[in-house]
């Protein structure tokens, strides 16, 4: 298979159908910008092709025993990885229970992304990206299939994936009314307002604002690799939802 050897409805689906991992039964959902990674695209096509040939699912298990196999972070020595680490850390608080870096490497190792555990972890944009500043190798792909003439640039792609994915997710929320929903990127703070659907306000936390409705608490928190942000800072997020008045 040549690298762009890719079949245009393969990244349709993706585009339209990949959102994350875990369960959207979970408690805690932990929502992002996009994806990481997609360095070269060799990756791109291999995650895009696999995520398909393994049946195309909304939700992905993220072990070893799922997309995780072979990944360094779930085998010995089971390395932190700093994203995850800090969302470990908010949902170890939420359910009363101390966040070490053993307890993190074991939620990591053994539950984090996983069907039928606390957490689901998913990305308002589905494209493997290094950054929200880099755009590499999609407009090759727009070139070559006119149909993706949307993947040309990167403010065209998000303006025309978003709103389809947002509405997708405040159904999901709906549907299965997660505990909470934690929210990380302050500077995303208009696209989390939009899948809440309920107006955000500062709380006694510095750098995070909360909503609510019925049946879920929203937080909008500083992304894990913000510069500065302690450890402490996602405790006390963890403590806050679990001394909110939640069903």
């Amino acid at each position: 298979m040549s690298e762009l050897d890719l079949d245009p409805a393969v990244i349709g689906s993706y585009i339209q159908g990949f959102f994350g991992h875990g369960s959207y039964d979970a408690r805690y959902w932990f929502v992002g910008m996009e994806f990481g990674g997609g360095n070269t695209l060799e990756e791109i096509v291999s995650r895009l092709q696999g995520w398909y040939d393994r049946g195309g699912k909304e939700l992905e298990d993220l072990g070893p025993g799922g997309v995780g196999a072979g990944s360094r972070w779930f085998r010995p020595p089971y390395p932190l990885q700093r994203t995850w680490a800090k969302l470990i850390r908010v949902a170890l608080n939420a359910e009363g229970k101390s966040a070490t870096n053993d307890s993190i490497r074991a939620y990591q190792s053994d539950s984090l992304g996983r069907a039928g555990g606390l957490d689901c972890i998913v990305e308002l944009l589905p494209l493997p990206s290094p950054g929200l500043g880099r755009w590499n190798f999609y407009p090759d792909f727009a070139r070559k299939y006119p149909q993706l003439w949307y993947l040309a640039k990167r403010e065209a792609y998000t303006s025309h994936v978003a709103p389809a994915r947002i509405a997708r997710l405040q159904a999901r929320i709906l549907e299965h009314h997660p505990r909470a929903v934690i929210f990380y990127g302050s500077v995303y703070r208009h696209w989390w307002q939009q899948i809440a659907g309920v107006t955000f306000e500062r709380s006694n936390l510095e750098k995070v604002q909360v909503a609510k409705n019925d049946h879920t608490l929203f937080i909008s928190m500083q992304h894990p690799a913000a510069h500065g942000v302690t450890t402490s800072y996602f405790d006390a997020i963890g403590r806050m939802i679990a001394e909110a008045h939640l069903p």
